[in-house]
């Protein structure tokens, strides 16, 4: 006999005891509940919790936060490109990009003396460039690289690290779903043993 049966049971024991008064119930949120005035408890319990999810646009290296009131987010656009600045060189020396940027999107070099052979290079991926055989340097330097970014998708919580060939994630959609109904019912049958006359959504039988 289930918990249910039993409950009903011991209330009908006593001769001239009045039926147990039962109803339904539906829980869309997390909290702990009791039956209302007048009433002994649930014959039929229907559980249907979603998480409350929000969208983010990210332009900016930072760390984000879901706002108060939502449990995270389901999609993640991430569009972070560098700042870039413009470089006229006309003499030798040293040069390092300004505060506030990366790097440099185009360096021109117009150093006068010295006569040699010089070429144009067109940089599109970090390292370090060398003058080839012939070559005595670059005039002018054209930087022009780019983030190598890729989409993710993820459906468990988890720390997510760009794969070794990609500098980092240009969307990322988060599908995460809450505790299941089967999780659910485990946890039920693993306290009382058995049930009967409850109805569950999902994947738990009805």
């Amino acid at each position: 006999m289930d918990i249910i049966q039993d409950a009903l049971a011991l209330m009908m024991s006593d001769e001239g005891s009045s039926p147990a008064v039962l109803e339904s119930v539906k829980f869309t949120v997390n909290g702990t509940f009791t039956p209302s005035a007048g009433v002994d408890g649930w014959n039929e319990v229907e559980v249907e919790i979603l998480p409350n999810l929000d969208t983010i646009n990210i332009t900016t290296n930072d760390t984000y936060t879901p706002p108060a009131g939502t449990d995270g987010y389901n999609e993640i656009v991430v569009n972070v490109t560098p700042s870039l600045d413009t470089l006229s060189v006309t003499s030798n020396g040293t040069y390092t990009p300004p505060a506030g940027t990366d790097g440099y999107s185009e360096v021109v070099v117009s150093v006068s003396g010295g006569g040699g052979t010089v070429e144009q290079l067109n940089v599109t991926t970090n390292g370090t460039y060398a003058a080839t055989s012939g070559v005595d340097g670059y005039a002018p330097v054209v930087v022009n690289v780019q983030p190598t970014l890729e989409e993710l998708t993820v459906y468990d919580n988890g720390t997510y690290n760009a794969p070794a060939n990609a500098d980092g994630y240009s969307k990322v959609v988060v599908i995460v779903p809450p505790e299941t109904i089967s999780d659910i019912v485990t946890g039920y049958l693993t306290l009382f043993g058995s049930f009967n006359n409850e109805k569950y959504i999902g994947t738990a039988v009805i």
